[in-house]
């Protein structure tokens, strides 16, 4: 007779509480700012002792780490499959960017930390850091332009001018 694995309870509680944490701190610093919110604040709008959140997370700095991280990999997730879905270079463009606004809209307080130049992102530079997470957004974005140029549907020389701006 072979053995049905269970989940380990004690593993889904711990990564439901940390994704609790994240919601509530993407939440928190999209509505009043980063630098406004501490981690005594996080703690107790979660509903736990601030103590118990370094179980998950060494400081709000981290937290803000992993929303970023967390929002690349759900566009990721998104746009990879409309991606290889479409065949047309414009259309696929079209597609991806659709799917940027409706995750956007979808998770507006993790989209609006990473993508709205006025939230703050730690004591580092935001452009390398976005950008060093972000690395497979932006070149599939590159790509997109670069098939549309290749199609005949943007002027050679634009898809590196281009894809910066459409994202």
């Amino acid at each position: 007779m072979s053995r049905v694995e269970r989940p380990n309870l004690r593993e889904v509680n711990r990564q439901r509480l940390r994704q609790d944490i994240l919601s509530v701190a993407g939440r928190l610093f999209a509505e009043e700012g980063y630098p406004n919110i501490t981690f005594r604040r996080i703690a107790e709008e979660v509903g736990y002792s601030q103590s118990a959140l370094f179980y998950y997370f060494k400081d709000k700095d981290e937290i803000l780490e992993a929303l970023c991280v967390q929002t690349f990999e759900g566009l990721s997730a998104v746009t990879g499959t409309i991606a290889s879905g479409e065949t047309e270079p414009v259309a696929r463009l079209v597609a991806v960017s659709r799917a940027y606004i409706q995750f956007g809209r979808e998770h507006p307080h993790h989209y609006r930390l990473v993508f709205d130049p006025s939230s703050e992102l730690m004591g580092r530079n935001r452009v390398e850091f976005v950008g060093e997470i972000g690395r497979d957004q932006f070149s599939l974005f590159r790509q997109l332009m670069a098939d549309c140029v290749n199609a005949g549907a943007f002027a050679p020389g634009e898809a590196d001018a281009l894809s910066p701006a459409w994202m």
